[in-house]
């Protein structure tokens, strides 16, 4: 990445390649008007910044839905259900409603106005305190990449308050109730899972991921290495949703031997 400082009657301009334009020739921009070489110097500084990291546009005139769009594009060690995620986020909230504010210009009482639009059911209909949730999840990461490639001064997600996600009470069966379950599905195809999930605490997933090769039925013990998700309606192998989640559990013996009957 190139770029040059060159005085310009009495003040000073600056000159940076930005790329390859689609016809091929290159990308090349200046801007003038500064009062100092320092200050031009630290102008193009932010200029090769932005180009390094894949947003050639000014940072003075880049928009929050601008870099959004440009944010998710180099988002590449994401899971496909958390890029849908983004994506959704992105495109149904946050682009339509605070999308041609200038990110530098973007401040907590915009995002408040925000969720107040979107609790109104302004765009579709209102959702849940736990989908704002997400959503201010997906900016403020967002802007936390923003922060760090010194694209703003602060992150102003981090100043918003949210509704408190209400708790809700989960129904947890009894032994009895459990071992009534487990004794219903003994024949059914699905039964040696449900008895693994139930008595091991494995993911769904992660059940469904299991492969004769991770099983030791002699040893008595399961290999947790991948686990099975959805995207888009398409089913993928892929890595434990933790570090920690690539272990070794042991089975009891009417597991393994509903493993063995299976």
């Amino acid at each position: 990445m190139n770029g040059s400082v060159q005085k310009y009657g009495t003040t000073w301009r600056i000159r940076w390649d930005a790329g390859i334009k689609p016809n091929g020739r290159r990308d090349q921009r200046s801007k003038g008007g500064f009062a100092t070489k320092r200050a031009a110097q630290a102008a193009l500084h932010e200029q090769l910044e932005l180009v390094r990291q894949g947003l050639s546009l000014d940072a003075s005139k880049l928009t929050v839905g601008e870099f959004l769009v440009t944010w998710l594009e180099s988002k590449h060690n994401v899971r496909d259900t958390t890029r849908r995620s983004y994506d959704g986020h992105i495109r149904v909230y946050l682009v339509p409603l605070i999308g041609n504010i200038p990110l530098r210009s973007l401040r907590a009482d915009h995002l408040d106005r925000m969720y107040a639009e979107i609790r109104a059911g302004t765009l579709r209909k209102a959702p849940g305190a736990a989908t704002i949730r997400r959503v201010h999840a997906t900016l403020r990461t967002a802007l936390g990449s923003a922060y760090r490639r010194r694209l703003i001064a602060f992150n102003p997600a981090g100043q918003v308050e949210l509704d408190p996600e209400p708790t809700r009470q989960r129904g947890v069966w009894t032994l009895e109730e459990l071992a009534a379950f487990l004794a219903h599905t003994r024949e059914d195809r699905l039964g040696a899972a449900f008895r693994l999930i139930a008595l091991t605490g494995v993911r769904r997933g992660e059940c469904c991921g299991l492969c004769w090769g991770d099983l030791d039925l002699e040893a008595g013990t399961a290999t947790i290495r991948q686990q099975l998700t959805e995207s888009a309606g398409r089913l993928a192998f892929g890595a434990p949703k933790t570090k920690r989640g690539v272990r070794t559990i042991t089975l009891d013996v009417e597991t393994v031997a509903a493993l063995k009957a299976h």
